[in-house]
């Protein structure tokens, strides 16, 4: 289980993972434009490990999470985003206590998508577009 809560304008990402079957923290992988396995670009990999100190205590004795160590933040490389728009999905990595199957499960909550914004400026009757982005959180169901 897991979540992408939202980001920063700098294209910082935050949110939390969790599997009761590894201690230390969780893998979580980014994707841009996809699904992991499916056409996503693969961004980057942190360990879902960081104080979570908004997650009250009964928030995490009842889904049986024994700590608040459990959040993550992620920058977003904003070179790899350029020329368009793009969306980034967050996988966090499963291990089956069992048989040590592995299995990534995309994370809910929010998908970050990032936009261009295109300013026209004008400079001695010469056209110039200078390209800037803006960081959207659109929440899924």
């Amino acid at each position: 289980m897991g979540s992408i809560d939202g980001l920063s304008e700098a294209g910082l990402l935050h949110g939390w993972a969790y599997d009761a079957d590894v201690s230390g923290g969780t893998d979580v992988e980014m994707y841009l434009d996809g699904k992991r396995g499916a056409g996503g670009t693969h961004l980057g990999t942190v360990k879902a490990n960081l104080p979570r100190l908004d997650f009250s205590t009964e928030w995490l004795a009842r889904d049986r999470i024994p700590s608040n160590a459990i959040g993550f933040t992620f920058q977003v490389d904003k070179t790899k985003v350029a020329g368009g728009s793009h969306e980034v999905r967050g996988f966090m990595k499963d291990v089956n206590a069992t048989n040590g199957e592995i299995r990534y499960l995309e994370l809910t909550g929010s998908r970050v998508f990032y936009t261009p914004i295109v300013y026209a400026l004008r400079f001695a009757e010469d056209p110039y577009i200078v390209p800037q982005g803006r960081w959207v959180t659109q929440t899924v169901s």
